[in-house]
């Protein structure tokens, strides 16, 4: 079906409504380009809509300023072993890209980050958790 939402093509495009599907595209539209994001559901966000739109993010400066350490040894040990063995390649780029990722998405979209029971002791505010908010709400349905 068509695109009825714009009437110029656009120049660049993003498969999925989650995480990096949305991150992509708010990269390209910011770089000068008119974006499409392409997906299986109507619905917007993808994995994320499970998993509360948080993006995981090593050795972030939310944690450095609660005092929690962090290393990129430590990171790649844990995606290792979550993601069983996955690109070695891969798994280097997420940990060492990270910060630059995290640091586009609060430059350029809403947050919320508040732990996931705000109002329980030992809270953080800022939160563990970061959740970026391009304008969409999880479940928003695309047509």
């Amino acid at each position: 079906m068509p695109c009825s939402c714009h009437q110029s093509r656009p120049t660049s495009s993003s498969s999925g409504s989650g995480s990096a599907g949305l991150t992509a595209a708010l990269a390209a539209v910011h770089a000068g380009k008119r974006v499409i994001v392409v997906g299986r559901s109507d619905r917007v966000g993808g994995t994320a809509a499970i998993s509360g739109g948080r993006i995981w993010i090593p050795g972030n400066p939310f944690m450095r300023e609660q005092a929690l350490r962090d290393s990129p040894d430590d990171a790649l040990t844990y995606l290792r072993r979550l993601t069983l063995g996955g690109d070695e390649v891969l798994l280097a780029a997420f940990v060492e890209e990270g910060m630059a990722t995290l640091e586009f998405l609060t430059e350029h979209t809403r947050h919320e980050d508040p732990d996931y029971q705000p109002r329980r002791p030992a809270r953080r505010r800022p939160g563990r958790a970061r959740r970026g908010d391009p304008g969409l709400q999880r479940g928003d349905r695309t047509r």
